[in-house]
């Protein structure tokens, strides 16, 4: 995997060109369903081929590309990752819009579901967050 810095002022224009807010919520999750599925399709592969431990295996490789300093743990059938420093929010900086960091659960939630498990994101701070992967009880 090959990481491309070129989507995260991507997505920060974008959320911000479309006034994407958080407030509408529907459009906001309607809009990073549609275009999730071309974005995410190694991602998909990976949790398709080897569930949550295919998921850790990307988040891992993708995080480590960007320099981000997180931790997963991977239960039986659920996966915490803890981003202690996210490098995408301190690239954009200042610039960065209110609603990016709601884009992951947008854009990897849907995934997540049509495998059977449910995304929760907990924000903690600027730059930190706790992403919750469970599976699905019905």
């Amino acid at each position: 995997m090959k990481l491309d810095r070129d989507f995260l002022p991507f997505y920060n224009k974008l959320i911000q060109w479309v006034g994407l807010t958080t407030e509408d919520n529907q459009a906001f999750d309607k809009f990073f369903a549609a275009v999730g599925v071309e974005l995410i399709r190694d991602f998909e592969k990976m949790v398709t081929d080897r569930g949550l431990e295919g998921a850790a295996a990307y988040w891992n490789a993708t995080l480590r590309e960007e320099g981000a300093e997180f931790a997963l743990t991977l239960g039986v059938e659920s996966l915490d990752l803890l981003i202690q420093y996210c490098p995408s929010k301190i690239w954009l900086g200042p610039t960065a819009c209110k609603a990016y960091c709601d884009h992951c659960p947008a854009l990897y939630g849907p995934m997540f579901k049509r495998h059977g498990y449910n995304m929760q994101l907990h924000k903690k701070g600027d730059s930190t967050c706790l992403i919750k992967v469970t599976k699905s009880s019905s």
